[in-house]
């Protein structure tokens, strides 16, 4: 009976049994791996290359949580961003406020290059509507509250500071079950740099003094104004690196996948008052998150267009730092 194992060496034609045997005992010979084998292996090289050069030559670019970087560091190749401080807008003209929104784009560092219009579906706004006050939101919150457009507006930390292409509001949750969240309030920026080389914004933002004026805030859900992002062109955002950030949406946010930006500024009537206010809109889950601790940090990446591959190079980034 034929042993089916048996097989014929290639080099001496002695037959022996493979199973046994991984060589042939005769002579030596061993048979090379199966061509199946090498398919795969040169396969697995050929596509590590692949993305070895898509992602610029570093390997498997993975999201990873980030060492904060104090803004006393000195760093090569940054400018200081001069920040202006809050202002009122309360019935001021369209007009007006076009042209305050104009001189400040136009002495920007960074976007005083090109000819500016503010874009028309971010400013929606109507002509001398009160705007919401930082102050007596924070204080006093939305309802039953005549005084609410009295005060430095809290928008106008946007419409001053066109560098500044995202700031933050204290979400105003008014249900059951975010009883305790019912006022609202700006995360202010007191520091931010620009370098022109790598097309980064580097803005630090006062959480100490926040959470200190604003204690019941620490812990409180936060939307993203990013009206500047809008109207400075860039049109969909990634959170591609973030510390001591959670976001109110595990599954769907803008950590997970790149996401078209909607916010503009128009007419609402949740400031109470009869004639409205011209407010930011619309509320878009994918953006509200929560900062867990001081020394948080939040790495935005920005495109124009939408990006076809997530390593496509922004056409800006954002970082943020709170401390």
């Amino acid at each position: 009976m034929t042993n089916k194992n048996q097989k014929a060496c290639r080099f001496c034609n002695s037959s022996y049994d493979n199973k046994k045997h991984k060589s042939c005992p005769h002579c030596g010979f061993r048979e090379p791996l199966q061509i199946g084998f090498w398919f795969i292996f040169l396969l697995i090289v050929f596509t590590s290359l692949i993305l070895y050069f898509a992602n610029n030559g570093k390997y498997f670019q993975f999201k990873q949580e980030v060492s904060f970087q104090n803004s006393s560091d000195y760093e090569t190749n940054f400018e200081e961003i001069k920040l202006r401080p809050l202002s009122n807008l309360s019935y001021l003209s369209k007009d007006e406020i076009f042209a305050k929104r104009t001189d400040y784009v136009k002495n920007s560092i960074i976007f005083s290059n090109k000819p500016y219009k503010p874009n028309k579906d971010v400013y929606q706004i109507e002509d001398k509507l009160p705007w919401i006050s930082a102050d007596k939101i924070a204080k006093y919150g939305l309802k039953n509250n005549p005084d609410i457009a009295n005060g430095f507006s809290r928008h106008s930390i946007s419409i001053n500071n066109p560098e500044i292409l995202i700031s933050f509001i204290v979400a105003d949750y008014s249900t059951k079950k975010n009883k305790k969240y019912n006022k609202n309030d700006y995360l202010l920026p007191k520091k931010a740099f620009w370098n022109s080389k790598n097309k980064t914004i580097k803005v630090y933002f006062d959480y100490d003094a926040f959470s200190k004026i604003n204690p019941d805030f620490s812990t409180a859900p936060m939307f993203i104004d990013e009206t500047n992002a809008r109207d400075m062109g860039f049109n969909w955002i990634l959170a591609d690196e973030t510390q001591g950030i959670t976001f109110e949406n595990i599954t769907n946010n803008i950590s997970i996948r790149p996401y078209k930006i909607k916010g503009c500024y128009k007419k609402g009537n949740g400031c109470g008052l009869k004639q409205g206010c011209n407010n930011y809109s619309p509320y878009q889950e994918e953006m509200i998150f929560r900062i867990l601790n001081k020394d948080s940090y939040m790495k935005i990446k920005m495109w124009k267009n939408k990006p076809k591959m997530l390593n496509k190079k922004p056409d800006i980034i954002y970082e943020m730092y709170f401390q």
